[in-house]
């Protein structure tokens, strides 16, 4: 029976040794149980342990980067729960790995404290390493913790650097010792094989058998050279494959496997070797006087291709002529058909596909080039039919070209069509009013009909970068409906057709339509098409008749639209059917969103000093629009808010006065049956803690308070102390007793992307002690450990991300707690109008207010609530006869306002 309870203890003792371990850090870091904090300076608060996505193995681990600080060094502590190491398991492993190469003076400690998780002066040092000790990528580390066998232990990772480097930390574990493991064996490619065959991208697979006998490996390191008995390593690994890269032809190569554990590596360990096979010949036509010869097509269809390779190609020594790096050339010929070839590679394919090529004119050993590309369509001009000419094909890097294959055809050009010019544009007939525009109804052929870039450009393109074509129309109505459909990327300027000058354009992109106008109804008109990128493709498009609707009655600021605003969010009174469908340009000033072309106009009167405007229900060819309020008399305005997004809110408004609201769409193209409805409403009142000056008070921990910051203003702007940067959001302040550490956290948030920081100092002049940002919309924060000294007023605050753009905070719920010896100032704060007596209490508490006391609870002095009461009324008593004595905190809630009292217990 004594033997089965001793087997049931050492069971249990060795399940406690590892019960921490495996550490993969993939639900957060610090993980459940493990603590962070930085050293006994103080220094080095910006940047904490947190998670990195850069693991060796898994998708996480724990990281902490270096910091510039002054005064000294920063300290970042990762520390373990408690664990207990025995004979059988008291081997600390994990893997890690720095950013740089360079030595930046950083040192990298295992500590271990018998003691505590948290005091520092608690631990000891165990292991050191420099920056020199391991690399930027992953490696194992191990700590011999047998001099700790049976005794409970907490073990601490300790970076202290300034502006050093930093540390990955990934799958720490607590394993047996064992002794160094025996050779590998079974070496593939076996040793001493010849005629190994290299693969088209250069990369051979080595193998080997682990162990046998012996304790078993966990590692290999691999030594690699071409020289035997001078190897170098490659690293080392945990699989018992490899792959080498760059294997040359010809080439004897010796390598070794030496297994690795905890206990050391393998000795003696044998070195093998293998001879690749030979080289294959270059391409036949791997210089100009083997040129391939090549059949010109005589269109742009190619229907007629040579197939081409660049492996083992070598450099011809003909002259680099200014693209890509010709030491891998083939060479070609062909005989000009006429003065213009295209030149197209398809098919391209390979370790390497961005290849160059080029057009030359001569004979071999004294040829002049006429055109080189690295795209791998080009045309070149100015041949004379009859003659021959070369095409040389390379790589554009300096990559041994392992297995590129392509297609080259070379094309004829034909003659420009008729219309290619605006002098030669020719009669378009648009699609009859109401037929629908949403496909293509012309296709112009710009890859194979020979147009040419005629040079007139419009405000739409303005530069030269595309064909164009030329149509001529006589306006039978005062508008067209324009839509760019796929395939290519068409555009449109209509000109007069007696002068060419521009009166409207568009690049509307596919499936996008727009309204061209600005012409009567019996002009004489030239439409130019176009194609404005710079590669050669066919267009499509469709044109439609289409005439201009009457602008709408509120056009102009002096008709605008009176709108009843809103007392609250709700939005009960809106405008409905609101358009901008044949909308003008009125005369006020463009100013910086937008294209105010088609504006309309409303007005409201203020009955706030902040205002919510919201564009609802917007539908249409075009939804995006533009709003602006403007203040002044029609003629002489001013702006004060302008907005692309449909929601925004105004503030600095003067109660009874009246506003103009412009709605106008983003872009040029005009809202050609956009309908849309407008709600102004009015904000509710701010939360009473919405300025730091009207922080809410901690008075006891643990505190947890429902919030809602939904109607919070940015009072003071961007808070920008702490390095994240937020809006100034809702508040909350606590004056500490005594030092410890504070846990913080922001759950419940819906609808927005919060912050959350902790501040020293005072209101408008902060300094910042910690915040975070790791969530996004929905999400909630947390900030873990925070160091807080003696007598020092906290600020905390919950706001909105961002430090450039006034977002909206929402509701979310706050918890501060502590878990340590942290204690609140016993400082009162009082309520107007309250009174609780006696202050030296035996039974019963008296209280009286102006107003119904909702909530009365009392704190110890650590911050547990020890007893709590609803009483809702302005006069009453409550019993505490079953407290302890001592001194206690009574937090009072009546109305928005919250006190704290002190008062004695006998």
């Amino acid at each position: 029976m004594k033997k089965i309870t001793l087997l049931f203890i050492v069971l249990v003792f060795t399940f406690s040794a590892r019960a921490q371990f495996p550490e993969g850090f993939e639900t957060s870091v610090p993980p459940a149980g493990w603590t962070s904090f930085v050293g006994g300076n103080g220094l080095g608060t910006t940047y904490d342990c947190t998670e990195s996505a850069a693991a060796a193995s898994g998708s996480k681990a724990a990281f902490v980067r270096y910091e510039n600080v002054s005064g000294g060094n920063a300290q970042d502590w990762l520390v373990t729960p408690q664990f207990t190491p025995t004979a059988a398991a008291n081997i600390l492993t994990f893997k890690q790995r720095q950013t740089f190469s360079a030595s930046f003076g950083t040192t990298y400690t295992i500590r271990v404290s018998t003691t505590s998780q948290t005091t520092h002066a608690d631990f000891t040092i165990v292991d050191t390493q420099a920056e020199s000790d391991f690399g930027t990528a992953y490696s194992t580390r191990n700590v011999n913790l047998s001099a700790y066998n049976g005794m409970p232990i907490y073990v601490a990772f300790v970076m202290e650097q300034d502006n050093g480097d930093s540390w990955y930390i990934d799958d720490v574990n607590l394993i047996p010792d064992a002794n160094a493991p025996n050779c590998a064996t079974g070496p593939t490619p076996a040793d001493g094989a010849t005629g190994v065959t290299v693969s088209s991208d250069r990369v051979l697979t080595i193998s080997w058998t682990a162990p046998a006998t012996g304790d078993a490996a966990t590692e290999y390191e691999i030594f690699w050279g071409t020289t035997s008995g001078s190897l170098s390593s490659l690293g080392v690994f945990s699989a018992t494959t490899v792959n080498i890269t760059n294997i040359a032809y010809s080439t004897t190569y010796y390598w070794m496997v030496v297994p690795q554990n905890v206990g050391g590596s393998a000795t003696g360990c044998p070195e093998w070797s293998f001879t690749t096979e030979a080289a294959p010949p270059p391409p036949s036509n791997y210089d100009c006087s083997n040129a391939t010869s090549v059949t010109v097509n005589a269109d742009l269809m190619c229907g007629s291709v040579v197939s081409g390779t660049l492996v083992e190609a070598t450099a011809s020594g003909v002259s680099d002529n200014g693209a890509g790096t010709p030491n891998d050339d083939v060479w070609y010929s062909f005989t000009a058909t006429n003065a213009i070839h295209r030149i197209e590679l398809q098919n391209v394919a390979g370790n390497t596909t961005d290849l160059v090529h080029e057009v030359l004119e001569g004979t071999c050993g004294s040829l002049t080039s006429l055109n080189i590309s690295d795209p791998d369509t080009s045309t070149v001009a100015g041949l004379t039919v009859g003659n021959s000419y070369y095409l040389r094909l390379f790589s554009y890097g300096t990559t041994t070209n392992r297995n590129t294959t392509f297609d080259v055809c070379i094309g004829t050009i034909p003659a420009a069509p008729a219309n290619d010019t605006f002098a030669g544009a020719i009669p378009i007939t648009p699609s009859a009013a109401g037929t629908g525009c949403a496909t293509p109804t012309f296709t112009l052929n710009f890859s194979t009909d020979g147009t040419t870039d005629s040079g007139m450009d419009g405000t739409c393109n303005t530069t030269s970068t595309g064909l164009d074509q030329f149509f001529t129309w006589t306006a039978t109505t005062n508008g067209l409906l324009w839509n760019d459909a796929s395939p290519g990327n068409p555009g449109i300027i209509v000109r007069e057709a007696s002068s060419g000058n521009e009166i409207s354009c568009s690049e509307t992109f596919a499936s996008n339509d727009a309204v061209l106008s600005g012409w009567n109804v019996g002009d004489n008109l030239v439409i130019q098409i176009y194609d404005f990128t710079t590669s050669i493709s066919d267009v499509a498009f469709c044109l439609e008749e289409y005439t201009l609707p009457s602008p709408p009655a509120n056009d102009d600021c002096s008709n605008a639209v009176s709108i009843t605003v809103n007392a609250d969010l709700v939005c009960g009174n809106t405008i409905s059917n609101g358009t901008i469908a044949g909308a003008t340009a009125s005369s006020d000033s463009d100013n910086g969103t937008g294209t105010p072309n088609d504006d309309v106009w409303y007005s409201f009167t203020a009955t706030n000093a902040i205002h919510r405007i919201e564009l609802q229900n917007v539908a249409g060819n075009t939804t995006d629009l533009v709003h602006e309020v403007l203040e002044g008399t029609c003629g002489s305005l001013t702006s004060l808010n302008i907005s692309d997004p449909d929601t925004s809110t105004v503030a600095g408004l003067t109660i009874g006065n009246t506003y103009y609201l412009r709605v106008f769409s983003f872009g040029s193209t005009g809202g050609r049956n956009t309908t849309f409805d407008i709600c102004i409403g009015t904000h509710p009142p701010p939360p009473s803690n919405d300025s730091c000056d009207n922080a809410t008070v901690v008075n006891a921990f643990p505190y947890n308070d429902t919030g809602d910051g939904t109607n919070a203003t940015n009072n003071n702007g961007f808070i920008s102390v702490c390095s994240l940067g937020m809006n100034d959001g809702v508040w909350y302040t606590f004056t500490t007793g005594n030092a410890g550490t504070v846990d913080i956290a922001i759950t419940g948030v819906t609808g927005w992307d919060p912050e959350l920081a902790i501040y020293s100092g005072s209101c408008g002049t902060f300094t910042c002690v910690s915040s975070a940002d790791v969530g996004g919309s929905g999400s909630g924060e947390t900030l873990s450990g925070v160091t807080v000294a003696a007598g020092t007023q906290y600020w905390i605050n919950v706001g909105q991300f961002s430090n450039s753009a006034d977002g909206a905070e929402g509701p979310f719920t706050i918890s501060i707690t502590t878990s340590d010896t942290t204690t609140l100032s016993l400082e009162d704060n009082k309520i107007e109008g309250f009174t609780l007596f006696p202050t030296i209490v035996k039974q019963d508490l008296n209280f009286n207010a102006l107003e119904n006391v909702e909530e009365l609870s009392v704190y110890n002095l650590l911050g547990q609530q020890v007893f709590s009461s609803r009483p809702n009324a302005t006069n009453a008593s409550v019993d505490l006869s079953t407290l302890k004595a001592g001194m206690y905190l009574v937090k009072v809630n009546v109305g928005n306002a919250q006190g704290t009292y002190k008062i004695v217990k006998e």
